[in-house]
């Protein structure tokens, strides 16, 4: 059991599931719709922007987890 705090690492996954979205990241920015996801990190500043009413699922999942089992994610933030 790991209990996280406010200096834990994290990339989060959201998952579009009703409305329109706008997330920043990385001088980058990305438009979702319903059915659509994107990554972005803790570790770096991001915004959200809502033009309408958003639903959407968040999948927190450590930043070192995620890097240590895959190898991947150089700069994973604000993709589609």
């Amino acid at each position: 059991d790991h209990r996280y705090s406010a200096a834990d690492e994290f990339i989060l996954i959201s998952l579009a599931q009703r409305g329109r979205a706008c997330i920043h990241q990385d001088n980058r920015e990305v438009n979702l719709a319903a059915g659509e996801f994107c990554l972005y990190d803790t570790r770096k500043p991001y915004q959200l922007s809502f033009t309408e009413h958003f639903q959407q699922t968040v999948i927190r999942i450590p930043y070192r987890t995620l890097v240590d089992r895959t190898g991947l994610l150089d700069n994973p933030t604000a993709l589609r």
